[in-house]
């Protein structure tokens, strides 16, 4: 006797609670410059960000009279934070008639989902995303609607120059960074910019020369300068090479944990999974920056 399964579908379990859930990336460049201490926070509106400098008048000491020269000057610049949110509702009873049935609670009332959790890391990453993007590419006049919030990095700063001749993009940049002036880069925040892809790119120009270094090693080769490869360069082959004060970003935050509320209303029946933030840039010191594209 032979068993004939032809008639029967074949098994799919629905009620695993483990989802793939496609995350995209953090924010590199806030993680990058709260490391630096270029992150401010607890921003409601513009706030004002304290410069101080001064200039060195070295005298002869042969006598005893005074001649005060010199100068130090008390400055500020502003930042200011523009308020965003991410909102989305969710009804559970739609639920009831699809697979995903088997996530819902018992009983009529759905106060919770059990994919929550899922949803929100999902949306938490994916704003993370386009929060680096708007952080350097936001433009008010920009036709994307992510990027219309505020200007970002890259309109705030001078216009770009194009990078060195040279044979390889390694070789281009340790050139570019030949024409920095040294009381900038000598600086211990001093940085390089430039985009995840850009980053790849040098460090396999290393390795076809068969040439060793340790990928953890974030320097451009062959210098002290720092390199800071952050998403929301990919795709426009620009470098800003710089000191990371110049750099500041602004939110009402202390933690991303603050920005997330989750929610279920009685009235609607619905849940509501939102995220509410601000957040700005500013540029400090812009004549410490030197911006360069490719050709």
């Amino acid at each position: 006797m032979a068993l004939n399964l032809t008639a029967l579908t074949d098994y799919v379990r629905e009620n695993s609670t483990d989802f793939v859930v496609k995350s995209l990336m953090n924010a590199p460049t806030i993680d990058f410059l709260k490391s630096a201490g270029s992150v401010m926070v607890g921003i409601k509106g513009t706030e004002a960000i304290p410069l101080l400098d001064s200039d060195v008048g070295l005298q002869d000491n042969d006598g005893c009279g005074r001649s005060p020269q010199g100068s130090t000057t008390f400055g500020n610049a502003k930042i200011t934070v523009h308020p965003l949110k991410d909102e989305q509702n969710f009804c559970p009873k739609n639920y009831e008639k699809k697979w995903m049935v088997e996530y819902l609670t018992q009983g009529q009332t759905y106060s919770e989902l059990l994919f929550a959790n899922d949803i929100m890391y999902l949306r938490a990453s994916k704003i993370a995303g386009a929060n680096e993007r708007l952080i350097w590419q936001g433009d008010t006049d920009s036709v994307t609607p992510n990027l219309q919030k505020f200007d970002g990095f890259i309109k705030l700063l001078p216009e770009t120059v194009v990078l060195p001749t040279a044979p390889t993009l390694l070789e281009s940049l340790q050139k570019a960074l030949l024409t920095v002036p040294q009381e900038v880069k000598n600086n211990d925040d001093f940085v390089i910019f430039l985009s995840q892809e850009d980053y790849e790119a040098i460090n396999i120009e290393l390795a076809n020369k068969n040439i060793y270094k340790d990928t953890d090693d974030a320097k451009l080769f062959g210098t002290s300068a720092k390199l800071a490869p952050v998403a929301g360069l990919n795709g426009t082959g620009k470098f800003y090479f710089g000191r990371s004060r110049s750099f500041v970003v602004g939110t009402d935050l202390l933690g991303e944990e603050d920005s997330a509320t989750m929610e279920y209303s009685i009235e609607t029946k619905n849940i509501y999974m939102d995220f509410a933030y601000a957040l700005g840039v500013a540029v400090v010191y812009a004549d410490e920056v030197k911006g360069f594209h490719k050709a």
